[in-house]
């Protein structure tokens, strides 16, 4: 029971972030330098745009060829379910081309450490938990044309990915090529009103699949013709058992930036 107490803690934290929302962005001139480092120190003179649900602060800029994007927050927990579950970046509405980070487990902890994890999420000790401090675009896959690449088997110029925590604030950044609706898969494709469609997902939580059997797991009852017993506990006996279980679905944020300038080459 103790080894499944941090996991819980962690899901319950984590239950009111689960959600879709979208978010207008509107994009500045890129006057000045914006360095894709994962510290969102050089954005302090661009105007950014607040998401409540989940808290995300976001910051755009571009120039006729490219979008820089900043997105931060300062949820440990937030953070935590991205590096857990992975997740996407797309930067057009049909999903032809993007960024993937799978996502990354954190070593094993004594077990002395475990009941700690509540007090690590609400203090500077994140890292400690064994997640990255730093991720560049080397950690991310493509998605180009919808078929997903290795960073290394693709050549797309001016992008460019990266994150970093810096005074307790989670910073992911990304630099995406501009291109024309006949360009799709190949960058941020902008639409004839001169705005980027955006779609920033984090993964579900696959449950596992017990002895393989498929079909319980989905609400179909238990194997060897067991279908539906065990007095109407369907489904592993959770329906009609007074448990709630945590939501582990997908979140997504849609977004559409509105660019700042945009001249057709």
């Amino acid at each position: 029971m103790k080894i499944l107490i941090p996991l819980t803690m962690l899901f319950f934290l984590t239950m009111g972030l689960s959600s879709c929302s979208k978010v207008k962005i509107q994009s500045y001139p890129a006057n000045s330098i914006v360095q894709i480092d994962g510290s969102a120190a050089d954005w302090e003179n661009v105007p950014l745009v607040f998401n409540e649900k989940p808290a995300v602060v976001f910051g755009a800029v571009n120039d006729t060829g490219k979008l820089d994007l900043m997105m931060r927050f300062n949820d440990p927990a937030l953070a935590q379910m991205m590096f857990r579950r992975g997740f996407k970046i797309w930067f057009d509405k049909d999903k032809k081309f993007g960024l993937n980070f799978l996502g990354r487990t954190p070593p094993r902890m004594p077990e002395g450490r475990r009941l700690m994890v509540n007090d690590s999420l609400r203090s500077r000790r994140f890292q400690k938990m064994g997640f990255p401090a730093s991720l560049s675009l080397r950690d991310f896959d493509v998605v180009i044309k919808g078929a997903v690449r290795n960073i290394y088997q693709v050549d797309i110029p001016l992008l460019n990915a990266a994150y970093g925590v810096e005074g307790g604030l989670f910073c992911f950044e990304f630099s995406v090529p501009l291109v024309k609706e006949k360009e799709k898969g190949y960058g941020a494709v902008v639409s004839k009103k001169r705005n980027v469609d955006l779609q920033f997902v984090i993964n579900e939580i696959k449950r596992p699949q017990k002895g393989g059997n498929v079909s319980a797991m989905r609400g179909g009852g238990m194997a060897s013709g067991r279908r539906g017993g065990g007095g109407g506990r369907r489904g592993g006996g959770l329906k009609g058992g007074g448990m709630t279980r945590p939501d582990m679905s997908a979140m997504e944020v849609k977004a559409t930036v509105q660019l700042a300038s945009f001249k057709d080459r």
